[in-house]
C-alpha cells in the first residue's frame, strides 16, 4: 500500500522534478561540498561502476543481469530486434545510447532488444497485436472504417 505522498508525487512528477531542479540550483555549490567532504570522509567507499549500476537496474526492473543482456546484445549482433538496424539514438554525453529491454507488461519476460524508435513505437500501439495488423493493412492501402 502506498502512502497519500508517494501517490501525490506519482501523480504530480514535472512539480516534483521542478522543485528538485530548483533545490539544486539553489544549492549546488553546499551540495557538491558536501559530497566531496563525505568522498574525503570515507576513502574505503567507492561509488559504483557504471555497469555494477546497469546491472542493478537491470536484475530490479527486467530480472536479468548484464551479462545477460549482453549475451542478448551479442545474440542480436547488436542491431534492434525489429528494424534490424544499430542504436542511432543519443545519450545526454553525446555517446550512442545501448539498446533497450523490451518486456512484456503483463508477465515481466523480456522479449528482446530495440531500438528507442521501435520500442517508442510499441508503446504507442499500446503493444496491441490488433492495432500492429490494421496499420500494417493501412500501410498496405486497405482502408478499413468502424462500422
Amino acid at each position: 500500500m502506498s502512502s497519500p505522498q508517494s501517490k501525490w508525487r506519482e501523480k504530480n512528477q514535472e512539480k516534483v522534478k521542478a522543485a528538485r531542479d530548483r533545490y539544486y540550483a539553489a544549492n549546488r555549490e553546499r551540495i557538491l561540498e558536501n559530497a566531496r567532504q563525505w568522498r574525503k570522509n570515507n576513502p574505503n567507499r567507492k561509488l559504483p561502476t557504471q555497469n555494477q549500476v546497469r546491472d542493478r537496474h537491470y536484475k530490479h526492473k527486467y530480472g536479468i543481469t548484464l551479462l545477460e543482456y549482453e549475451d542478448l546484445h551479442s545474440a542480436q549482433q547488436g542491431v534492434c530486434v525489429l528494424c534490424l538496424c544499430p542504436e542511432t539514438a543519443k545519450t545526454k554525453s553525446g555517446e550512442v545510447a545501448r539498446l533497450v529491454v523490451d518486456h512484456d507488461h503483463m508477465t515481466g519476460k523480456v522479449r528482446g532488444l530495440l531500438c528507442r524508435n521501435c520500442n517508442s513505437a510499441l508503446g504507442k500501439f499500446k503493444e496491441s497485436e490488433e492495432i500492429l495488423e490494421r496499420a500494417k493493412l493501412y500501410l498496405r492501402g486497405n482502408k478499413t472504417y468502424p462500422a
